[in-house]
């Protein structure tokens, strides 16, 4: 990764290069797109500063801090840049991690559990998560068998649970290993 160290009214040694160069690498650990990073280094009078100009992938941050001597102002702009490449990171992945909730959610439409359903159907959700490759919490809506085969075709689910509107019970969508739709329906014991 391209960086630069750049000292001003300062007397760069070896040991401050190698310091200053350990430290930057870390950032690489807290976001991987990281093009180039710029340090510069200030020494005045009776106080020191750091600036840190960090290139990502998707915009430049900046950090500028003033400290008791150069090294000291490093270190804070450091652990700065830290926390703004986290926050950076943090809203780029916000916008995309789940836009479909999102939009079910300001359509009023969150797709909360319904008051109601009957425990066995909740018993039949959880062993439904338990063998899902990576488990979230199902949300079951009251729906007729063609309602839930358009909202399983349009949003491409592997697995739809619903609570069938006629009978009152929880039914459960799924593609099979052939590709076709098949449809159980849970019924309770006794």
């Amino acid at each position: 990764m391209p960086h630069s160290l750049t000292a001003r009214n300062y007397d760069l040694t070896p040991q401050v290069r190698d310091y200053v160069e350990k430290k930057v690498d870390r950032l690489r650990k807290v976001y991987v797109n990281i093009q180039k990073i710029e340090v510069i280094l200030t020494g005045q009078k009776h106080h020191g500063e750091a600036d840190l100009i960090v290139e990502a992938r998707h915009g430049t941050l900046k950090c500028a801090t003033k400290n008791e001597n150069p090294v000291a102002a490093f270190d804070v702009a450091m652990d700065k840049m830290e926390r703004q490449l986290e926050r950076h990171k943090s809203r780029l992945r916000g916008n995309k991690k789940h836009p479909r909730d999102a939009a079910r959610a300001a359509r009023g439409r969150a797709g909360a559990i319904d008051e109601g359903v009957p425990e066995e159907a909740m018993a039949a959700i959880a062993d439904v998560e338990a063998l899902l490759p990576h488990p979230r919490p199902i949300r079951m809506r009251r729906m007729s068998l063609q309602e839930a085969l358009d909202a399983f075709e349009r949003a491409a689910y592997e697995v739809l649970v619903y609570l069938d509107e006629e009978t009152e019970r929880p039914r459960i969508l799924f593609r099979d290993e052939a590709g076709e739709n098949t449809l159980l329906e849970v019924v309770g014991e006794g």
